[in-house]
């Protein structure tokens, strides 16, 4: 007896998944999210402006790094630390009655990686976020929220920047890097 018909098409896209999957994994493709940092930034103190600190922290935790709590430091551990937070806003367009119309803010964080001994790793780096926001004059009350959640993107956004700055250093890199400071200094 012969299967049905319908089983063969299924059958089919089974293969030619599995054959994708193949593919992709051969090439080095990764999901977002899912390479990790080098062994050396497998215990890494945070010091950050507390908003991005606590994404960062998170986002860092959940890789599998230990991260010490808000405060308090893990000894012989790398430290990144985020240096400057400066946050500028500019109109950039008018309504009819020359009230502002669109808003842009701009957080510039410059932040740095530093080996236990002290030594600058990677750094400093300088990392731009932008977020255009709609005023409207009607709706006065909703703007506090929504300038919030602008405030709470721009923190994600800089923390995963940081995070794949990061996760481009390899553990030759790093050792390459303590080299050739201690080389020079000495």
């Amino acid at each position: 007896m012969q299967p049905p018909s319908h089983n063969r098409p299924n059958r089919a896209l089974l293969v030619a998944a599995a054959t994708a999957c193949l593919l992709l994994g051969a090439c080095g493709f990764h999901l977002r999210g899912s390479h990790e940092l080098a062994p050396e930034l497998g215990r890494l103190n945070v010091a950050a402006p507390i908003d991005i600190q606590r994404q960062l922290r998170r986002s860092l935790a959940n890789m599998g790094v230990q991260v010490p709590g808000m405060g308090e430091t893990i000894p012989e551990a790398f430290s990144l630390r985020v240096e400057n937070t400066e946050v500028d806003t500019r109109t950039i367009s008018f309504d009819e009655n020359v009230d502002a119309a669109e808003i842009e803010f701009r957080r510039e964080i410059v932040f740095e990686l530093l080996s236990p001994e002290g030594v600058l790793v990677l750094g400093p780096v300088r990392i731009d976020v932008e977020r255009v926001y709609v005023h409207d004059r009607d709706r006065l009350l909703g703007e506090t929220g929504e300038k919030t959640i602008l405030d709470r993107e721009m923190d994600d956004e800089a923390s995963q920047r940081i995070i794949r700055h990061l996760r481009r250093l390899s553990s030759e890199q790093i050792r390459s890097r303590i080299e050739a400071s201690q080389k020079a200094s000495s």
